[in-house]
């Protein structure tokens, strides 16, 4: 059995419910979506906005994901064995 860090397989999975929505998130969204407690989802989205991964709407204190998923899913590339691998630039 592999062992696995509690902490970010949660913040993983807020950035995962948080891509899966058609709109940006309230924090009562992500706690009905994941069953983390309210508190804790605080602080992976403080941490996540720290970090530039996700930011809140002026006035709509929903949540959204920032480009930056985006820019690291452009450096992996498919491979002919089927494996992907990070692009070197």
């Amino acid at each position: 059995m592999s062992k696995t860090i509690q902490a970010l397989a949660r913040g993983l999975k807020v950035v995962n419910v948080i891509d899966a929505e058609d709109a940006p998130v309230s924090l009562k969204d992500l706690h009905e979506a994941t069953g983390i407690d309210k508190a804790t989802i605080l602080r992976i989205l403080a941490t996540l906005e720290s970090e530039g991964w996700v930011y809140r709407g002026i006035g709509d204190n929903r949540y959204r994901l920032t480009y930056k998923l985006h820019d690291l899913g452009m450096l992996i590339l498919p491979t002919n064995s089927g494996h992907p691998v990070k692009a070197v630039h």
